[in-house]
C-alpha cells in the first residue's frame, strides 16, 4: 500500500472544530456566532471520510475491507472507552431511561449505542460507524450511479432537516411532530451526505470547480444561512436550533475550499489527537465549571467565556498527562481515550 498525502490543513480543522462544538454547547455568543458554528460535525464527517477512502483506494483490492474494518473499530473502542469511564455521568444523563423498569432502560441503552448516542453528544460515534457502513456498501454496489445517491442521502439530510429545526415552524401539525419526536438529526442519517461528499472527494469525483470558486461558493451560502437563520429566528423566537438548510452546502463549500489550502503544522498529529479527546469529553468540563460560575455575579457573556477556556485548558492538561501515562506499563489503556 503506498503512503496516504499528509493534510496537515485537515487536522487543524479538526481541532478548530472540536472548539466550534465546546461553543455551541458553551452558548458562546450564540447571536453572533451560532449559524456559522453548525458545520463543525459536517466538517468532522467530511474530513474522516475524505482519508478513510484516500487510504482505501491506493490500498490493494483484498486489503480494503480490512482498512474498513480497522477504522469501524478505531471509533468503536473510543466510544466504548468513553461509555465505560464516563458510565456514572450516562446514568445521570440518561436518568429517564431508569424509570420504567428493566425492558425499558435495556432496550433505551441498545437504542442509544446505536442511534441517539449514551454519553453526552456520542451520536456522532454511531453515526460514523453506521454512515461509514453504509456508504461503503452502497457505493459498491451502485458504482456508476452518484447521482443517485446523492438524491437519496440529501433527501436523508432534508428529513434531519425538518425534524429538527423546520419542525418547530409547524408546532400543531401531526405529521412535524412525529417526526420532531424521532430526533432523525441526532442518527446516522445525518451523516450520509457529509460522508459520501467526503468519498466522492478522495476518489477524484468533485474536483470540477476551481478552489477559488469554492471559497465563493462557502461566502455565498454562509450568507444565506446566517439569513436563513435570522428568518427561522424572526418565525420561532428560537435561535438554538440543530440543522438548517443552507448548513449542507455552506459546509461541503468549506471543506472543498479547506482541504486544498498547503500547510505544515509540527503538532498536527497532537492536535488531531487532542481534538478525539475533547469531543467526548467537553461537556463534563462544561457541567463542573458552569456550576461554580453560574454561582458567581458576573456578567453572562463573561461567565461563559470563561466556562470555553476553562474547560479546554482543563481538558488539555488532561490530555498531556494522559499521553505522558499511557507510555507507563500498566496504562497502554489510555490510548484507546482518542
Amino acid at each position: 500500500m503506498n503512503a496516504i498525502e499528509k493534510y496537515d490543513i485537515l487536522d487543524l480543522t479538526k481541532f478548530i472544530s472540536s472548539l466550534m462544538v465546546v461553543a455551541i454547547h458553551t452558548d458562546l455568543f450564540p447571536m453572533v456566532l451560532y449559524p456559522w458554528l453548525r458545520m463543525a460535525v459536517p466538517l468532522f464527517f467530511m474530513i474522516s471520510s475524505f482519508l478513510l477512502f484516500k487510504k482505501i483506494n491506493i490500498s490493494k483490492k483484498e486489503e480494503r475491507i480490512n482498512i474498513l474494518k480497522k477504522y469501524i473499530f478505531r471509533i468503536a473502542k473510543l466510544y466504548l472507552f468513553w461509555i465505560i469511564v464516563l458510565m456514572p455521568v450516562t446514568i445521570w444523563y440518561r436518568s429517564d431511561w431508569f424509570v420504567n423498569g428493566f425492558w425499558f432502560a435495556l432496550k433505551s441503552i441498545v437504542l442509544g449505542i446505536l442511534f441517539y448516542g449514551t454519553i453526552p453528544v456520542s451520536w456522532y460515534f454511531s453515526a460514523s460507524i453506521i454512515g461509514t457502513l453504509i456508504v461503503y456498501y452502497l457505493t459498491e454496489k451502485i458504482k456508476e450511479n452518484r447521482i443517485v445517491l446523492l438524491i437519496l442521502f440529501s433527501f436523508c439530510g432534508l428529513l434531519c432537516c425538518f425534524s429538527s429545526t423546520y419542525s418547530k415552524l409547524f408546532p400543531d401539525n401531526k405529521l412535524f411532530l412525529i417526526i420532531s419526536n424521532l430526533e432523525l438529526y441526532l442518527t446516522f442519517l445525518v451523516s450520509l451526505l457529509y460522508i459520501y461528499i467526503g468519498k466522492l472527494f478522495a476518489d477524484g469525483k468533485m474536483n470540477f470547480i476551481s478552489h477559488k470558486k469554492y471559497g465563493y461558493l462557502s461566502l455565498l451560502f454562509g450568507l444565506l444561512l446566517f439569513f436563513e437563520w435570522r428568518w427561522f429566528y424572526s418565525k420561532t423566537g428560537l435561535y438554538l436550533n440543530d440543522i438548517l438548510l443552507c448548513i449542507m452546502p455552506f459546509s461541503i463549500c468549506v471543506f472543498c475550499f479547506i482541504k486544498n489550502i498547503k500547510i505544515k503544522l509540527a503538532c498536527s498529529k497532537f492536535i488531531r489527537q487532542f481534538s478525539s479527546f475533547l469531543y467526548p469529553t467537553h461537556k463534563i468540563g462544561l457541567i463542573f465549571y458552569s456550576h461554580f460560575i453560574n454561582k458567581i455575579n458576573l456578567n453572562l457573556d463573561i461567565s461563559k467565556i470563561l466556562i470555553f477556556i476553562l474547560t479546554v485548558l482543563t481538558l488539555l492538561l488532561c490530555f498531556v498527562i494522559v499521553k505522558k501515562l499511557e507510555n507507563k506499563k500498566y496504562f497502554k489503556f489510555l490510548s484507546n481515550s482518542y
